[in-house]
């Protein structure tokens, strides 16, 4: 069985280090939206869509597919992640200053 891992956060949540931690088991998408659509949707491209990479794209997973999928979401106080995007931007900038 092929496992694919929905990891869904809006940033700041450590989504990404799960991200890597779940490759080793199966391939891992992330997902920015706090939002389950009512039926689990491909993302990005997939299937024919034409939204961006990190975005359901409506296109509705086909029930005998649904057993291969696995969705995460990660729910945290947006206060808390503010100073991590603010962090990120920051080093960027400095980065791209040397």
């Amino acid at each position: 069985m092929n496992k694919i891992f929905y990891v869904c956060s809006y940033g700041g949540s450590g989504s990404y280090m799960l991200c890597g931690a779940l490759n080793r088991y199966g391939k891992t998408k992330h997902i920015h939206s706090r939002k389950p659509p009512d039926n689990l949707e491909y993302i990005g491209n997939e299937k024919g869509g034409k939204v961006y990479c990190e975005w359901f794209n409506s296109i509705v997973i086909p029930e005998n597919e649904l057993e291969n999928y696995y969705v995460i979401y990660i729910y945290r106080n947006p206060s808390l992640s503010i100073p991590s995007r603010l962090l990120i931007n920051m080093v960027i900038k400095i980065i791209k200053c040397i």
